[in-house]
């Protein structure tokens, strides 16, 4: 089941580590990724600097699989994205640390997605932003072929889809 973006409360500024979590766990029920990237191991989702998110995702999956896969979460805390990532959250970035993790994700097959708002047009797969006190989210559909993801339909029917900026392009 793919569940609607929760209200968040005026007058507090961040979203939720749990909202967050429950984003990312969906997501990872609605993509593919190519049959050579996922083995017969977990899905696993690396969070880079969002320890809050980690846990709160590691506590909500903990007795809960996607797609028949056990989910694993990793903390990253080094400049590098491991290999074995298939959905990388980079939580707080702003356009530098953007560009960084995207060139460290550069011809990867994970489903990139950040808080940063214009990271799906830099080249990420996704990005979350607030609209309307809700958690929302941009697709780039563009960035999700490269990658060699295929999104559900009806995931991409509650994001807003958008392309490569080619003004802002790396």
């Amino acid at each position: 089941m793919l569940y609607a973006s929760p209200v968040i409360a005026e007058g507090k500024n961040p979203v939720e580590p749990h909202v967050k979590a429950a984003f990312l766990y969906n997501f990872v029920k609605f993509i593919e990724w190519p049959d050579e990237v996922l083995s017969a191991g977990p899905v696993t989702v690396c969070i880079i600097g969002s320890p809050a998110v980690a846990e709160s995702l590691k506590a909500a999956t903990q007795e809960r699989r996607a797609q028949d896969r056990e989910l694993a979460v990793v903390q990253v805390i080094s400049e590098t994205v491991p290999k074995a990532c298939h959905l990388v959250y980079v939580a707080s970035a702003d356009e530098r640390g953007a560009r960084r993790w995207l060139a460290a994700l550069n011809r990867s097959t994970a489903f990139s997605i950040s808080d940063f708002e214009r990271f799906a047009k830099l080249g990420g797969v996704a990005n979350f932003f607030v609209e309307d006190g809700r958690l929302r989210f941009a697709v780039n559909v563009d960035a999700a072929h490269r990658a060699g993801l295929r999104i559900s339909s009806r995931l991409l029917a509650l994001a807003t889809i958008v392309k490569d900026d080619p003004a802002t392009a790396q």
